[in-house]
């Protein structure tokens, strides 16, 4: 059940950097495409924030403390977001790609660790949850396509 927790509070934690991550190109983007590029990365981090607490409360089902503070966040995640506010659009999109991907594969791992565990709902949010990521990877990908071909 240790493995199972450490992947949750993992998770939890890197959610909480794609979040941080997403709401700041939110924040800073500029560019001919500023509007849209404005309410995708609010749909990304609307979706992660919602995320957070159903990690902490997979946390909980298994009787281990939820992290919340950001010392104990960041000891959680080896994830470094690149939190420039000089990026260009492409850049931002480029970024959320390398995170989301990062997460995704993660994820994967995650996957296997709750079905060895026989946590069948566990298993079922995480596989809702890289459902939703191979979601956004597809549309971030799909969104710069003209610009990095």
């Amino acid at each position: 059940m240790e493995a199972l927790i450490k992947v949750l509070k993992e998770l939890q934690a890197d959610s909480m950097n794609m979040y941080a991550q997403s709401h700041g190109y939110h924040w800073n983007v500029e560019g001919r495409m500023f509007k849209q590029d404005h309410a995708f990365f609010l749909e990304i981090y609307e979706d992660l924030f919602d995320s957070i607490d159903s990690y902490a409360e997979n946390i909980r089902k298994l009787n281990a403390k939820a992290p919340f503070g950001l010392t104990q966040l960041k000891a959680n995640s080896d994830l470094n977001i690149n939190d420039s506010t000089e990026l260009s659009a492409t850049q931002m999109y480029l970024e959320l790609i390398t995170t989301n991907n990062y997460i995704i594969e993660k994820l994967k791992v995650a996957c296997e660790i709750a079905d060895a565990s026989r946590e069948e709902s566990i298993l079922n949010f995480f596989a809702d949850r890289l459902n939703q990521h191979e979601f956004w990877n597809w549309q971030l990908t799909a969104s710069i396509k003209t610009t990095i071909m």
